[in-house]
């Protein structure tokens, strides 16, 4: 099992592997790091991951519209007392 460790620096934060020094960085070739990212997380993770960042984001208009609609639906199927 692998032990890692967030490590908070100024500007962002970094994930290192326990016993393995913070303050070097390491600049990984493209192997080694999908070498690490495979130990780290399986494949269905890293694409899920991917298809919530890359979905595009419904406008507040199109939210606006969304909800108007749905209350004046309520409002017409609601018996009034």
């Amino acid at each position: 099992m692998l032990n890692i460790s967030v490590i908070h620096t100024s500007s962002h934060r970094r994930v290192v592997r326990e016993g393995e020094s913070a303050s070097k960085t390491k600049l990984l070739t493209e192997a080694e790091a999908t070498k690490q990212l495979d130990r780290i997380a399986p494949d269905w993770v890293i694409d899920h991951i991917l298809k919530v960042v890359n979905q595009s984001r419904t406008s507040r208009t199109e939210i606006m519209r969304r909800y108007r609609a749905r209350r004046a639906a309520t409002r017409s199927t609601t018996p009034l007392l």
